[in-house]
Formats: C-alpha cells, structure tokens, sequence
C-alpha cells in the first residue's frame, strides 16, 4: 500500500467509486444457529480480580480504561452473500442491509447482544418530492477507513436518493458495443451469438476484452453503463472507460462491480463518475477462472437521476462504548431544488413505555411543549430492553430542529437542516448526531452524556513538542479531540540521522466537574506514520495500547467520495480524567526505530476496504485485508514483501508477491465454498512485536478459524508466523481431500517462475523445472511432520523486481472422527497460461470430520529475494531457524509460558532469568507477572557476570509494556542472535 506500485494490485489506486450490481442481491433465510453461520458476539469472560494500580501512575485510571476498552468494535458481513453488515461495540450491536428490496439501511439496532431497541429506520432524506436513501435504487457497498483497538469509522456509500422503491430514473438511454465484432482480447476469447458475445478467461493473470464504439456518447447523455451479463460462477469485475478528452484506458477511469454467478442474467449499473468528455471506449475485466465463461447480452449507456442526482455516505464513528453517525448528502450532479434535508428516526409506539425530550428550558415526558430549536436529546425507553436516543452536538450538527410526531402507530423523529438549497458538483452536506443507548430503567444516564457531550473540556494545552502540534478542540460529529501534528515521509525517516526522531507532543487535560472518559486523536499530515506511544508526566512508558490509522496521498481509493485522498497519520487513544483532576502526558509519534532496533507495528490504512499494515521501521512487511481485497475472492494479504530482497530506488521498500487465499473446499455440488470474516482481537499492535488474530467461518457454516499472525522486526527475511486453528461446527465429509479441500493457496500474481524447491516424502529436497508456456497439473507429496516447499526464478524478471514465496510447515495436529489423522502433507501445482498455483493440502481421499474436530498448524510464510543467493537457500534457512532449532526458553527464575512463536516468561518476585537459544536475527521476548510500572533492568550474562543491555536510546524507549487483566505489567524488548544455535542468558527486574 505505497506510492510506488512496481509489483503491487493492478491499478487500485482507481479502484471503484460505486458498487451497484442490481438484481445481484437476496435476501437470506434467518441464520441456523446450529451451523453458527452468523457471527454472534462472544459472551464476556469471567473478570479476573485486578490489583489495585492507582499507585502506580497518574494515568492508572486510564489505564484501566483503554485495557477495558481495547478490541471491543467489531464489523463484519453478516452472510456470505454479504447483503447485510453488521457492526457492535461494547454497549451496542446493529445490521445494516446493503442490497434487499425497498429496505436499504439499518434492519436493526439493539444492545450489546442485538435485542432491537428499533428496527427499520434511521434514513436519510431530502424535501422537494420526499427522497428517502432506504428506496435506494443503487446497493449499498461498506468501505472501514479507520478501524483499530478502540475506534473504527466505518462508510455505507453509493446509495441514492430515491421517490420510489428501487427507482434509478434514467434520463437518456442508447445501446453500444458491436454485439458481432469489433472487440479487442487479451487473455480471453469472445464469440459472438444470438444471445450476445461470450467472454471465456484463457488466462487468470490478466483477462480482458474492449471495444472503441463506432459513435461517442456525449457527456451530457451518459453517467452510467448498464450491463446485462450472465455468469456461471462469482466474479470481480471493472470497467475501464475513456473519453474523447483522456484518449487511453487508464486507472482514474475504472469502475468496479461484482457478479453473483447465479446462471441467470443480472443487471449491473456502473457509474461513470471520472468521465471527462463523450464516452469513447470501454473495456471489461471480467476476472473469473480459467475457462469460465460470461455471456454479456446487453450493453446501454444511459444518464441516471432526475433532478435530484445525490448519493449518500453513512459515516459511523464506532468507539468501543458509544457510536456517532454522520449522514452526508454528496451531489453527483447540480442541485438547487432541495427545501430541507434531513433524517428520519421511526420508533414503534406500542415498545416505548415513556419517553423524554430535553430542550434548553429542560425535559418534556411528551411530544409537545418543546422547542425544536434547542433538543439537546430525544430519548425513548423500550420495554424490557432500556433507553434509546440521538443526543444532538452542540455545535456542527448540521441540523436547525428536531420534531417529534406520532403517525401510523410510530414515533416519528426528525432531525432537520432547512437552511441549505443547493448544493454544486462534488459538494457535501452533513448532519450528525450520537446514537445513545443503555439498559438502564431511567433516563439519568443519557441526560448526563448528552450534558458531557455538548459541554467538552476546553482546558486542553499542548507544551513542549517537536512537531509543531497543536489542540484543534472536540470534533462534535466525530466524538474526539482533536489534535494537529507535523509528520514525515518514509524516506526521511529512514535515513540513520533520523532513525530515533520521535515527534512528541506534551499534553494538559484540565477536568471539569465531571468524571470522564474521552478519546484523543492526534493527526499527522503524513501518511506514513507507523506507530504511537504514551508516556506519563514522570516520562515513563505506560500500558496503553495507542490505534494508528493513516492514509496514503495519491492512492484515490474513492475517488467519488474522497477526491482529495488527503494524507493523515492519526494516533488515537482513550483517557479517564476524574472530577477536577488534571493529567499530563506525552504523545509521541514513532516512525523508523523504538529505541535500538526497528519498531514492529500494526496500524491501518484507508483503502477500499478494510486494511491492516505492519512494517519493520517505515519498511512494510505484511498488510491484512480481512474482507479480502477484490469483493469476496478470499484474497487476504495484498501486500507480502521480503527483506532479503533490494530496497527500491525511490523508497525504503520491497516488492510485493504472490496472492494467498485461505481455507476453501468443493463441495458435492461442485461449487467452491469459502469463507467470510468474523472479527479481531489484536493482541500487539507494537512498537516490539507485532501479534494479531483474525477469524472466518465457512459459507456453509460447516467451520470456523482463526488465524494468528506474528512478526518480529527481522532484516534478514521477512518470516510471517502463522498459526490456523480450525473447529468443526457440525459433521463434515470431504470425499476426495486431495483435490476438494485448500488450507492455503498462492498464486504467483504477476509473475511466472522457472523453478520449484520442495522437501519430498523421503525428506529429500527436490528441485523441479517448471513451464512457462501452455499448461501443467502435478501434486506433490511432502515430507511428513515438517517440510518447506518454494517458488522462485521469476522470467523475464531481474533486480529489484525479484520477490519470490516459500512456505515452512513447523508442525500440525488434525482431529478427525474424535482421532488424530495421521496424513501426509501435499501441495498441488497448477499452471495455465501465465499463472503458477501452489495449494496446501492433504494427502487424503475420504476425510470424515465430527462436530468439535479441530486443525491446528503452525507455518511460516516467506517472501524472499535474490540478496544472499537465488534457490532454495531462503527457505533451508529459515526451515533450520525455525523448525529444527526453534526458539526455546529456559529458566532458572520464573517459569516459563509456552507460546509457539513469542518467547514469554513468568516473573518470579519482580524478577526473571532466562536463557534464550534457536531462531535467528531478532526475537522479541516478553516478560510477564512485574506488580511495579517502572523501565525494566535487563543484563545479559558475559562468563560469570552480568552486563547492561542496552536496548534503549532514550530513558523511556525500546521496550514494550502490557498490562494483563490481573493488573500485572508485561515487558517486552527485541533481542537479535546469529545462529540457532547459540543462546542468550538475560536477567530482567522491574523495581528493584
């Protein structure tokens, strides 16, 4: 996810404004709760006792707080057709359905568990004739910004403002595209027939077909195209267009869309939205299989809206105990026909048992009596469930009333602008407001944070600093503070002078009369900020976990939406400041090293779709897209780059290699089943070492995994841990495991290579020469309990552009049938046309799994160049390292915490030693169990004595500090060792 794009996805940086596959989308049967096909929340674990810290910090109670806090938001699609998405947090839980009928928007809205408090309601709205965003035409599309520990902000987009249900007017319409020649291929076929033309994929890597129209369509008739194709299987699919001004295909002008697969025709509405003058040219990328085939039997151009031409963004600013929702109103074309806009809230009377409204002249049990012009919060109390309300911000809520009304058995809740009457090209309204809920019997809660909300601390001061920072005051629609910074770039960062820069910012939050808890946001004007810290006013590191969100310039993910794509770096956390308390801290912002070594970090990226990033330094490793990259292709890690490889010339970065997709079968049916996303718990985000589980549940309901990603910032190699930990939902038979079921496949992407290393049945390695022409099919059998097996030998590729992919399997336990399954691992090889694919297997026929059978396997991924030598040496190496001599941890004080990758210790009385041994290059160990927050003593054992070991360029950095629910302190810091098989003896004390 950087500016350069040597070996990254093909053209995103235009990828899609609007996903509007109409006719796409159903609306499923309620989910079986049997199969688990439906993510539900995890119910809260027992409460281990905590040990009272206040002693140990100002900053304690925050402490608390943000630990509490961490990993609470949570959003996923809630069915494998993704029609719905549903999103939660600590207090709340709702679903908003994306493609059914006249009922686009939120289905529900209910606690912490999803009992409803509403269902149905809370639209968006304009008045000139009643435009309402439920009706919507177009299908909604989710796209997470933000997402992280404690905060994620989450976008609805590319529904429409329309009169009536599913209406997308269309203004002027002609057909186009030659239907019987005229269309230029490139890695497909096209055939032309009754019914249309027939696109059949000769090649994965690449397949597209186009056509220049024998007559331009003028700007001023054409917005849209609707295609009519019929597909057999699931796809991703763009449309490329140009015009008579940009002459080319190019990646501004792209539109993305997917197709269901269903064999019957579906209508796609693809908008135009970088159209620059008469539409000249269009090309489809129909990105299917090899020989899948589409037939494309209709081809319009056409002008939708009416006179009203305005999309909507849904914005949901989800912490992880309360939610604030911007509606914004973005005009597609001119409009000047707008009374009001507004939004509509719609509560059924016959759940409320009372209600209470608050204006400024104070609350109201009733509709009437109130002032519009002054709600601070309409409150309604749901029978058996508690208090739902919208608490109106004090300042930027772009509203000037709020009405309430009874009609047709509803509370109906208007929260309404009707100042504004028009809006140009490309220009925005918003309106927001806090969507509140509790469990509570009264409304005292709500009526308290509606005070808090609209009366925020304003005794916020920024001393020293080294960035130029500065307090902006409280975002009223976002719900944070906010703070401006100065950043860099990761050129400047990596340069050894600035190794250890770090931009602080020393903070003063007065209280008021009131305890609070709040959220800061700190925001860079680069995008290529890595990680954050805190430290308290005696300047020591403290165990708050700090999220970091950022945006790369120049990427135009939304180019509808966010046509700016302006550049941020944001450090966000959350405090506790009693009644009349101040606190004082240091904010800091870390983009190359912590301390001695590089930092190791998670942090997220703005994109088209939810995106995790870690680096060593400003070097990037590994991103996460959990929902997958292109629509549901199961693609989850876009960017995969080694460190063994040449820097680029440009910026300190690898390239990127290969696709990987994770576990997928055949079903009897013959359809391919895969999985969807079902949430995070981020155990490290850094800046020591970075740890991160991310789960799926099969399409089918039959499973559920989880896979545990860990790095460490190693500068030999870039080894990826992995540990995939499966459970079976109910009884599952796989007839022919072999060639029906995937734990892991990788394709080569945009490379072909020349060569195969894998370690056989017998233990032997074997190299294989592979083809680079026609096609080819073998599996190979792999040595049994551990093996590596790689690719490498890109064509046609030298220098900085070789990455090549190995794959190291440490170890596995299946269960099947309640027994262990004694297999043999196999890989599968498929090559057609361009493409190689490795694909992790067993050498299985008949598998039968019971409900509660479990797959368990630790591997090792491994991008790796041609720095040291090309072959198979990577992958030897890294097979000794960490399979043959692993890490390992012995101690003699303290006990040791098994772990299959992290090397963790047990303190003993504040104290720990230890001898570490296996692996290579850098670890991170982490020592647990301290009752004192203080910088840890670290001494390393030389002969008989003890020496300091220096991990620290400042008094407060290069380590890590966690604390674990009991209230103890977890401590982390990097170690580097040159062969596996020397060790290291530390001793390590807090306090003493």
């Amino acid at each position: 996810m950087l500016s350069k794009r040597t070996s990254s996805i093909r053209l995103l940086c235009a990828f899609l404004t609007c996903l509007l596959i109409f006719g796409a989308c159903t609306k499923g049967p309620s989910p079986d709760p049997d199969t688990g096909t439906t993510p539900e929340p995890t119910l809260r674990p027992t409460e281990v006792p905590m040990r009272d810290i206040s002693a140990d910090t100002p900053l304690a109670d925050s402490i608390v707080y943000a630990n509490r806090m961490a990993n609470e938001v949570q959003m996923y699609f809630t069915d494998p057709d993704r029609t719905r998405f549903t999103m939660s947090n600590s207090v709340s839980k709702f679903e908003f359905d994306l493609c059914y009928g006249d009922s686009r928007g939120i289905t529900y809205f209910g606690d912490y568990y999803g009992k409803p408090y509403f269902e149905n309601s809370m639209d968006m709205y304009a008045v000139g004739t009643e435009w309402n965003d439920r009706k919507s035409g177009s299908f909604g599309r989710q796209n997470t910004y933000r997402l992280g520990y404690y905060y994620s902000e989450a976008h609805i987009l590319d529904l429409r403002l329309a009169v009536n249900s599913g209406e997308i007017p269309v203004t002027a319409s002609r057909k186009i595209g030659n239907m019987t020649e005229g269309w230029h291929t490139h890695m497909a076929d096209v055939a032309y027939g009754e019914n249309g033309i027939t696109y059949t994929v000769t090649d994965q890597a690449d397949p597209y077909i186009s056509h220049v129209l024998g007559e331009t369509v003028p700007e001023v008739e054409v917005n849209a195209i609707i295609v009519k194709i019929i597909a057999e299987n699931t796809a991703t699919c763009n449309l490329y267009y140009y015009d008579t001004e940009t002459k080319k295909f190019s990646g501004e002008q792209n539109s993305y869309f997917a197709l269901k697969g269903t064999g019957e025709e579906e209508i796609c509405y693809v908008p135009l939205d970088s159209l620059k003058g008469d539409l000249a040219a269009i090309r489809f990328d129909l990105n299917g299989k090899h020989n899948d085939k589409f037939i494309i039997t209709s081809i319009e151009a056409v002008r939708m809206g009416s006179s009203l031409d305005v999309r909507t963004d849904r914005i949901y600013h989800i912490y992880s105990d309360k939610l604030h929702q911007e509606f914004r109103f973005v005009a597609a074309a001119a409009v000047d026909n707008v009374k009001e806009y507004g939004v509509t809230w719609k509560v059924k009377t016959d759940t409320v048992d009372r209600l209470q409204i608050r204006d400024a002249a104070g609350t109201h049990d009733g509709i009437a009596g109130f002032d519009p012009s002054t709600v601070e919060y309409v409150a309604f109390h749901i029978k058996d469930n508690g208090v739902v309300g919208i608490i109106i911000p004090s300042a930027d809520s772009g509203s000037d009333r709020v009405t309430v009304t009874e009609t047709d058995g509803f509370y109906v809740v208007r929260q309404i602008a009707d100042s504004p009457k028009a809006l140009k090209k490309g220009a925005s309204y918003y309106i927001g407001n806090r969507l509140y809920n509790d469990k509570n019997d009264s409304f005292d809660a709500i009526d308290r944070e509606a005070r808090l909300e609209r009366n925020p601390l304003t005794e916020i001061e920024v001393g020293d600093t080294s960035a130029k920072t500065k307090f902006d005051g409280y975002d009223h629609r976002k719900g944070s503070y906010y703070f401006s910074k100065r950043g860099t770039d990761f050129t400047t960062a990596y340069a050894k002078r600035n190794n250890n820069r770090y931009y602080y910012s020393d903070v003063t939050v007065k209280g008021d009369g009131e305890d609070r808890s709040i959220y800061l946001d700190f925001r860079a004007n680069s995008g290529s900020l890595e990680s954050a810290t805190l430290l308290d006013e005696n300047k020591m590191l403290m165990p708050i976990p700090v999220e970091v969100c950022k945006n790369f310039v120049g990427e135009y993910e939304e180019r509808f939406y966010d046509p700016k794509d302006t550049a941020y770096g944001d450090s966000i956390f959350p405090l506790r400041i009693g009644s009349g308390k101040t606190l004082k801290f240091t904010e800091l912002h870390l983009y190359q090293n912590w301390g001695v070594f590089p930092l190791k970090q998670i942090s997220s990226i703005q994109f088209f779709i939810g995106y995790y990033h870690m680096s060593t330094g400003v070097t990037e490793s590994n991103c996460i897209a959990p929902y997958f990259v292109y629509g549901k292709d199961g693609w989850t890690l876009p960017d995969f780059r080694g460190a063994s490889g040449e820097l680029w010339s440009g910026q300190p970065q690898f390239t990127s290699v290969g696709i990987h997709k994770w576990l997928s079968f055949t079903g009897s049916d013959g359809k391919e089943y895969m999985s969807e996303y079902t949430g995070t718990k981020i155990n490290s985000y850094g800046p020591a070492y970075a740890d991160i589980d991310y789960s799926y549940i099969s399409d089918d309901g039959s499973y559920k995994y989880t896979l545990r990603h860990v790095e460490f910032p190693q500068n030999d190699e870039n080894r990826t841990y992995y540990t995939i930990s499966v459970e079976f939902l109910k009884d599952f038979t796989v007839n022919d495991f072999k060639n029906d079921f995937t734990i892991l496949q990788f394709n080569s992407r945009d490379n072909n290579f020349q060569k195969f290393v894998y370690l056989d049945e017998n233990g032997a390695e074997q190299t294989v020469t592979l083809k680079t022409t026609g096609e080819d099919s073998k599996t190979y059998l792999l040595n049994k309990d551990s093996f590596y097996y790689c690719i490498y030998d890109p064509s046609g590729k030298k220098g900085v552009d070789v990455m090549n992919y190995g794959l190291i399997l440490r170890s596995a336990d299946i269960r099947a049938g309640g027994k262990p399954l004694d297999g043999r691992f196999a890989v599968r090889y498929d090559f057609k046309g361009r493409l190689d694919n490795l694909a992790l297997t067993l050498d299985e026929g008949k598998v039968e799994f019971k409900k509660g059978d479990t797959i368990v396997i630790n591997a090792i991924l491994l991008p790796f160049g041609d720095k040291i030598e090309k072959g198979a040496y990577h992958a030897r190496l890294v097979y000794e390292d960490s399979v043959l001599k692993p890490v390992n941890v012995a101690a003699t004080v303290g006990t040791v915490i098994p772990d299959t990758y992290v090397p963790r210790v047990q303190a003993e009385n504040n104290v720990a030693e230890f001898t570490v041994s296996g692996s290579r290059n850098r670890n991170t160990v982490v020592v647990s169990g301290f009752d004192k927050l203080a910088k840890p003593s670290v001494s390393v054992k030389n002969g008989d004595s003890w020496e300091d070991y220096k991990f620290s360029v400042e008094d407060y950095d290069g380590y890590q500090v966690q604390m674990s629910p009991d209230g103890t302190y977890s401590y982390s810091f990097v170690y580097e060792i040159g062969d596996p098989s020397d060790s290291i003896t530390f001793k390590v004390s807090v306090g003493g």
